[in-house]
């Protein structure tokens, strides 16, 4: 009887030895290539960063005074500004997106603007394409510039000022920017 166990047992721990290295055989075979070469799983490579335009304020400097060489009153403010497009792609406007820069300051009943204007400000619509009826076109790297002058009231005049580029749209089309993180600059005076 001794001998009929140690049998048994003997036969089941060499089925088990065959069964781990059988299946040890098939996980090294289902990673090779049958040429007996390693396949390892590398995970797939990244997607290629998106090709789109991005408007982004890029500088401002506080003016003291006008284009013509008078000094600003004391209640009055003038900013030179910088808007660059750090896309990868040039920014087209057309009839379904109109961007604007906004000067506003908060309060503590809430945001307040203080002056708007339109981007670009002053220039001639390049020709119209089908994508940008009567636009204007930005490329990669390039800026519209322009200076934004306005008066401040009272209760603006220690309050620290913000800068946007804003985007008003048909509701259909969202606006055509990558990063709408680098739209706004809090100004130092």
């Amino acid at each position: 009887m001794r001998s009929a166990i140690f049998a048994i047992l003997l036969s089941l721990t060499i089925l088990a030895v065959a069964g781990v290295t059988l299946m040890g055989e098939q996980a090294s075979a289902q990673q090779s290539d049958g040429n007996g070469k390693s396949k390892s799983k590398s995970p797939p490579p990244p997607p290629p960063p998106p090709r789109c335009p991005d408007l982004a304020l890029s500088t401002y400097q506080f003016l003291t005074q006008t284009a013509d060489g008078a000094p600003l009153a004391a209640d009055q403010i003038a900013i030179q500004w910088s808007v660059n497009n750090a896309g990868s792609m040039a920014y087209q406007t057309g009839a379904n997106t109109n961007q604007t820069l906004v000067l506003e300051y908060s309060s503590p009943s809430g945001t307040h603007q203080l002056a708007t204007q339109p981007l670009p400000d002053g220039l001639t619509p390049a020709a119209a394409t089908e994508e940008s009826p009567g636009g204007f076109t930005l490329g990669q790297g390039q800026s519209w510039r322009g200076v934004l002058r306005t008066t401040l009231p009272p209760e603006a005049q220690r309050r620290r000022l913000r800068l946007r580029v804003t985007y008003l749209t048909d509701g259909y089309h969202p606006a055509n920017d990558c990063d709408l993180g680098n739209n706004a600059m809090d100004l130092v005076r």
